[in-house]
């Protein structure tokens, strides 16, 4: 999802939940944007038009932003689980500690 604001931004959205992929600022305020065969190649390109007149053709990635998504999330998933592991481990060691002080107090 792609969106101009009054203030110039644009903003290419996640149309799933929201999530900002790229940002970008024109300098007057966004009238319209397109897409449109705008090198005359036969592959479509974002148009952005301000109201000053400035056109910007922007080409579409060839990289699937989708799939960068997903492996994006399966990436934090995986750094999260080990953050548990991690923290779990620590917590024993520390159960640890406090048990062999409690024994070398005793003696």
């Amino acid at each position: 999802m792609i969106i101009g604001w009054k203030s110039g931004k644009i903003d290419v959205r996640d149309p799933r939940n929201g999530d900002v992929w790229f940002k970008m600022k024109m300098n007057d305020f966004v009238c319209g944007i397109a897409c449109n065969d705008y090198r005359g190649i036969g592959l479509l390109d974002l148009v952005v038009v301000t109201a000053d007149g400035e056109i910007r053709g922007y080409t579409t990635p060839s990289v699937n932003m989708l799939t960068l998504h997903n492996i994006a999330d399966e990436e934090m998933n995986n750094l999260l689980t080990q953050k548990q592991k991690l923290l779990l481990e620590l917590k024993h060691y520390e159960n640890n500690i406090k048990y062999n002080k409690e024994i070398l107090a005793s003696t």
